[in-house]
């Protein structure tokens, strides 16, 4: 499994309010390459759960495809350094 510290994305945090911690973790983890698989072990949840998780943040951001959410994250980082 891939090492990663979601404590490292503390100022990456500030910028998803409208997600909730529950959303942001998952998010964050599927945008880095975890599996759904993976992120529904590190979270101790269910497979569905991940997957509903998803639905929901995809939903909020208005996006088609899921797989958008990493262009989403990246980009809001960016603009956020201005």
């Amino acid at each position: 499994m891939t090492e990663f510290d979601l404590t490292q994305c503390a100022l990456l945090r500030k910028v998803f309010p409208e997600l909730t911690n529950a959303q942001f973790e998952t998010a964050i983890l599927f945008a880095v390459g975890f599996s759904r698989k993976e992120i529904a072990g590190l979270r101790v949840v269910s497979d569905s759960c991940i997957e509903h998780t998803l639905n929901v943040v995809k939903e909020k951001f208005n996006i088609a495809s899921i797989g958008s959410l990493r262009n989403i994250i990246l980009l809001r980082y960016l603009l956020s350094k201005k």
